[in-house]
């Protein structure tokens, strides 16, 4: 397994309804070829311009809550990460990245379904409906509702298939109305006709909400592990 997480996931919030960019300021600038992770949710409707040099592989404009996943190789110059929208209203949003080395590859599959829901619920499904490509190495779901107050006053949040929930940020901020973000990832018993998973919680109330799903293959498996990791994933 060469494949190694050079940064772990980090979320950030973007509290301002009125702004038309945001940054998210990696920990440090990746080295050259290394592969770079960049997702989001955005309150309401607005499209989003990718940072400079990243590949849009999800861009949906939807009623209550967008959502974008950009990937990049990096050429060894990225820190702050700029994505820009088409209006400087309602924008609240929270991103997430990771930056993966140079043997990661990536594979998106939120097309198949295209998971959004614009009726308020406590529930939401991603699915492959293709086979994976070869040698997965992490499957990652971001999960994003329309606002903080329904999932966060929920109970018993989970999600099924394998996944586990690495991260739930229902921080909000002043004057509000910033999206809930969480992140499930899936790290071995891989189901090679197609992935999926449902995540869902009780109680509170229900929201919009979106998912997206994609699967981080590893392009050189046979090698010694690659750069200096925080940490790393084992698979069997």
């Amino acid at each position: 397994m060469t494949v190694s997480i050079l940064q772990p996931r980090k979320i950030l919030l973007h509290g301002s309804a009125t702004q038309n960019s945001v940054t998210h300021a990696l920990n440090s600038t990746p080295a050259a070829g290394s592969k770079i992770f960049l997702a989001g949710c955005v309150d309401k409707t607005t499209t989003v311009t990718p940072p400079a040099g990243f590949t849009n592989l999800i861009a949906r404009n939807n009623t209550s809550i967008s959502n974008f996943l950009f990937w990049k190789v990096s050429d060894g110059t990225e820190l702050n990460l700029v994505c820009t929208f088409g209006d400087s209203t309602n924008n609240t949003c929270k991103t997430v990245s990771y930056v993966f080395s140079a043997d990661a590859d990536i594979d998106v599959y939120t097309y198949a379904p295209n998971p959004y829901v614009d009726t308020a619920v406590r529930s939401i499904s991603a699915a492959v409906t293709a086979a994976l490509g070869l040698n997965p190495y992490m499957g990652i779901g971001v999960i994003g509702a329309d606002s903080i107050g329904g999932i966060s006053t929920g109970t018993n949040h989970r999600v099924d298939n394998g996944f586990s929930i690495a991260e739930q940020n229902y921080t909000d901020s002043s004057p509000g109305g910033v999206p809930a973000l969480a992140i499930v990832e899936k790290t071995s018993g891989f189901t090679m006709a197609g992935e999926s998973f449902t995540f869902q919680y009780d109680g509170g109330t229900t929201d919009q909400m979106v998912a997206m799903l994609a699967i981080i293959r590893d392009t050189n498996p046979s090698a010694p592990a690659s750069g200096k990791p925080k940490y790393y994933y084992s698979q069997v």
